[in-house]
């Protein structure tokens, strides 16, 4: 069923879809961050054990 686009509810529809598109997202890029972080400090240790 395709939404008119003054259909309000549609509308709400689309926007939750897009905020949890951009929250996943946002998501993957925060985990992405905290393996690089890891990585960082465990190539550091490495590094400071030699």
């Amino acid at each position: 069923m395709a939404s008119h686009p003054s259909n309000p509810l549609g509308d709400r529809e689309r926007a939750a879809e897009d905020l949890y598109i951009r929250q996943r997202e946002a998501e993957k890029a925060a985990a992405a961050k905290e393996k690089q972080r890891q990585e960082a400090q465990k190539a550091a240790a490495d590094k400071d054990k030699k």
